[in-house]
C-alpha cells in the first residue's frame, strides 16, 4: 500500500511563451512544480520523490492534475503556492484519484521486487564469482578434479551447445584458461616437450592455438594473440607439428595431473 505522506507542496508559475501559429502571438502556460518529500518533517529537499510536473494553459487543469499527482502518492493535504500567496487544504478522495492510488501501489510493489531480485542476482553473482575464482586460481598448480571441473564450467559456457551466459564467471575462468597454458608452457620448457602455437586460418577472435606434446598425449588450447591472454604465450615459439586430430585435451591433462605420473618430471617454479 502507499505510504502516507503529510504534506506535499504545489508551487504554480506563469510564462508567456509563443503561440504555434503564424502570428506569434503568445499565450500564458502555468506550470506546477511538485515538491514531495519524502521524509515524514517534510524539510529536507534531497528526499523527494521525483514526478512529472503538469503545465498547461488552464491554470484550474493544472492545479487539479497536480492534486492527483500528489493523491496518488500517498498525500492528503497539499500547500498551494502562487506568488505571495499560498494556502493549504486537503486532498479529497475521488474514483479517479483512488485508481491512481492502486496503480501506484502496485507499481511499487513492481519495483521492490525488481530491486529484491536484483539483489538476490548480486549476491548470487558474488558467490558464483568466489567459487570459479577458487578454480581459476587452481589451474597454477592442477589437479584431475580441478581440471575436470574447470572444463565442463568452460565448456558449459563457451561450447557450441552452451547453455549459460555468464560474463563475469566467463571472464574469471579466461583467467585460470591463461594461467593453465602459461603452468603447460614451463612444464613442456623443463622437461623437453614439444610446444609452440599456430594459426588455424579461422576468422575468429581465438585464431591461435597452443600446442603441447605431453607424454600422455596432445593438449591444445584456442587463444588471443593479443590482450591479456598473451602473457608468456607471446614468446612461444611456431609449433612444428600438426593437430592429432583428436578433442581430447581435458582426458589428457586429468590422467597428466594425476598423482605420481609427472612427479619425475621438473616442475615450474
Amino acid at each position: 500500500m502507499t505510504a502516507l505522506r503529510r504534506l506535499g507542496v504545489i508551487s504554480i508559475s506563469a510564462a508567456e511563451e509563443p503561440e504555434d501559429s503564424p502570428t506569434q502571438s503568445m499565450r500564458t502556460v502555468y506550470h506546477a512544480c511538485l515538491r514531495c518529500p519524502i521524509d515524514e518533517t517534510g524539510e529536507r529537499a534531497d528526499t523527494d520523490l521525483e514526478l512529472d510536473d503538469p503545465c498547461g494553459e488552464n491554470k484550474k487543469t493544472v492545479i487539479n492534475e497536480a492534486k492527483d499527482i500528489l493523491y496518488a502518492q500517498g498525500y492528503n493535504r497539499v500547500l498551494l503556492k502562487m506568488g505571495r500567496t499560498q494556502w493549504e487544504c486537503a486532498l479529497r478522495s475521488t474514483p479517479k484519484r483512488e485508481a491512481m492510488r492502486a496503480n501506484a501501489d502496485l507499481a511499487a510493489i513492481e519495483k521492490e521486487k525488481q530491486e529484491t531480485l536484483a539483489r538476490h542476482h548480486r549476491r548470487n553473482g558474488l558467490r558464483r564469482a568466489r567459487r570459479w575464482r577458487v578454480v581459476a586460481s587452481a589451474m597454477a598448480d592442477p589437479s584431475p578434479s580441478s581440471i575436470q571441473c574447470f572444463f565442463a564450467k568452460w565448456k558449459e559456457l563457451t561450447g557450441h551447445r552452451h547453455k549459460a551466459n555468464d560474463p563475469y564467471v566467463l571472464a574469471i575462468l579466461a583467467e585460470g584458461k591463461t594461467t593453465l597454458m602459461n603452468h603447460l608452457v614451463a612444464l613442456a620448457k623443463r622437461n623437453g616437450w614439444e610446444y609452440g602455437a599456430t594459426y588455424d586460418g579461422g576468422t575468429g577472435a581465438f585464431s591461435d592455438i597452443l600446442y603441447v606434446d605431453t607424454p600422455l598425449g596432445q593438449a591444445s588450447f584456442h587463444f588471443r594473440s593479443y590482450g591479456s591472454e598473451t602473457l608468456t604465450l607471446a614468446k612461444i615459439p611456431r609449433y612444428r607439428g600438426r593437430w592429432s586430430g583428436l578433442s581430447n585435451t581435458t582426458e589428457i591433462l586429468i590422467k597428466l595431473f594425476e598423482p605420481g605420473v609427472i612427479e619425475g618430471c621438473e616442475r615450474p617454479v
